[in-house]
């Protein structure tokens, strides 16, 4: 018996986009779909940190104390924004349409982040129709499946960023330019 030499396993890895780095695993079929969202993901979780270290800057000016910062960190998103809302609803020296307008960035905030937070904490699977997320509850073995697309994320993403900045410029205009001053410790 004469030894044979095996054939070289075949790559089956994908030819990656050239802007993913080497060492990212991609889910086809669709390399490039795959790359897209994964890029979508990151630029969502780095705006919505973003949006988290505005919200604790803004309850801190809220409240009016450099103190308040440190209650305010580490606290999670659903925290920061019913605290804020709080805030705005119970403010002094503010008007109705002052007062409505920092509850519709911080009810866009809140909505957000409960889609962020699906996207990020769902499980990740494959369909012939593309990506889906499957949710399992506490206490139930039952599963609930979703479809998420590319544009979802982004909007998502763009979306958070946009209202956190709005609610920035609120602060700046209507409790004066000096209060994110007045958050600094000297």
């Amino acid at each position: 018996m004469t030894h044979q030499e095996s054939p070289e396993p075949e790559d089956l890895t994908p030819e990656l986009p050239p802007y993913v780095p080497s060492g990212i695993i991609l889910i086809g079929p669709d390399y490039v779909l795959d790359a897209q969202i994964l890029m979508a993901l990151g630029a969502l979780i780095r705006n919505a940190s973003h949006v988290d270290h505005t919200l604790r800057i803004i309850y801190g000016a809220l409240v009016g104390s450099t103190y308040a910062l440190v209650t305010a960190g580490g606290q999670m998103t659903s925290w920061l924004t019913t605290e804020c809302t709080a805030l705005v609803k119970a403010r002094d020296g503010i008007s109705e349409e002052q007062r409505s307008e920092a509850l519709r960035y911080l009810a866009t905030i809140s909505e957000l982040s409960g889609q962020r937070n699906r996207v990020v904490h769902d499980i990740w699977a494959s369909s012939n129709d593309g990506p889906v997320l499957v949710r399992s509850r506490r206490g139930t073995d039952r599963l609930t499946i979703g479809t998420v697309t590319l544009n979802e994320i982004i909007q998502c993403g763009q979306g958070l960023i946009m209202a956190g900045a709005n609610l920035h410029r609120w602060v700046h205009k209507v409790l004066g330019p000096d209060t994110f001053s007045a958050m600094r410790r000297t």
